[in-house]
């Protein structure tokens, strides 16, 4: 009876142990939810660079089930000609996809970034981890991006906040 108790014991230990290393891979509650990008800054030779503007566009979304889909883009993107509404079999709208010149599709590839995966967070090191699947320009796809975060309060800041910072907030529902 005692050796069953010990066996059990040890198994609970072993398991309590698997869980909590898990745990340390997951993401701290705070930073689940849907971010909207407020701040895009690099800085190089001591000059700050807005890549995408004084106002950028983007969304981060981390998923409790540790999914992340992030897309940024230049609010000063070109637009490009709507061919209009197309009627379809049957009367339905068809609504065609907008069509670029090739300089238009060159500024909005070079003005937008857009990407998806999975991440992982190592919270001893303040960091989260993107293992990205698949992105708009195919330079990220099977990586593994390292990004410092803090959180505070209801806003999310990336980067060294030496060389390079992205600061969110989060999206109230």
């Amino acid at each position: 009876m005692r050796r069953s108790i010990s066996a059990i014991l040890l198994c609970l230990c072993i398991l309590f142990g698997v869980a909590a290393s898990a745990v340390d891979l997951q993401a701290p509650a705070g930073l689940v939810g849907t971010w909207r990008l407020v701040s895009f800054e690099d800085v190089e030779n001591g000059k700050t660079i807005r890549e995408f503007g004084n106002k950028p566009l983007g969304l981060f979304i981390y998923t409790a089930d540790g999914h992340v889909a992030i897309q940024i883009a230049n609010p000063e993107n070109p637009k490009c000609v709507s061919p209009g509404k197309r009627s379809g079999p049957g009367g339905k709208v068809d609504l065609t996809v907008p069509t670029c010149t090739s300089n238009q599709a060159q500024s909005l590839l070079e003005g937008y970034v857009a990407y998806w995966g999975t991440y992982t967070v190592d919270a001893a090191a303040g960091v989260v981890i993107h293992h990205v699947m698949s992105d708009i320009s195919n330079g990220y796809a099977g990586t593994d991006q390292r990004r410092p975060f803090r959180l505070e309060g209801d806003r999310l800041v990336i980067g060294d906040g030496k060389t390079w910072t992205r600061v969110l907030e989060r999206v109230h529902q």
